[in-house]
């Protein structure tokens, strides 16, 4: 991981905030603001951004690559869950709760985030207050999207595994064991 402290490189980055969904709501005197309580941070193809089980205080935004979502299964096994390309957000959690992370998040390619640490957005909050309003209003409706999406996907599963029942069951009333119906 590198921190860009290029001042041309990081003004190119500030500006890409915008297309960020939480920060394209707001003006560009905020978003300035704002990013002057953002690292931007550079990271190599299969650098962890995130750890699952770390206890972390950041929200990141991608602005270029793109980044793997996984999370260790039984016996240690990877399970992928995403691939977040440019402008999206991970680790929104951090900024409201002090909680470990439920995922890891490595480079999937060489990679550039903002990262925001839970103080900053405070800092941010107090100066823009309305600005912030904006920015979390956005953030709480798409984490509460993201979990209608989650509940959609598990009720999904959850009646595949029904069907698959019935069908066992069926096969069974079907197949007897029993070598005196042969």
């Amino acid at each position: 991981m590198n921190r860009i402290t290029d001042n041309v490189i990081r003004a190119h980055y500030v500006k890409q905030l915008s297309k960020v969904l939480p920060f394209a709501y707001i003006d560009g005197e905020a978003r300035d603001t704002l990013a002057t309580q953002m690292d931007f941070l550079s990271y190599n193809n299969g650098e962890t951004i995130l750890r699952e089980g770390e206890v972390s205080s950041y929200l990141f935004a991608v602005l270029d690559g793109n980044v793997h979502v996984s999370l260790q299964g039984e016996q240690n096994k990877e399970i992928h869950i995403c691939t977040l390309g440019a402008f999206e957000l991970f680790g929104e959690a951090g900024i409201f709760l002090n909680v470990r992370r439920t995922a890891s998040v490595v480079a999937g390619e060489n990679v550039v985030v903002a990262s925001l640490p839970r103080d900053g957005f405070v800092s941010f909050a107090k100066s823009k207050p309305r600005s912030a309003n904006v920015v979390l209003m956005i953030i709480v409706h798409s984490l509460l999207v993201r979990l209608r999406e989650t509940n959609q996907e598990l009720a999904f599963e959850r009646k595949s595994n029904m069907e698959q029942e019935d069908i066992d069951q069926i096969v069974s009333e079907f197949i007897d064991n029993d070598p005196k119906n042969e």
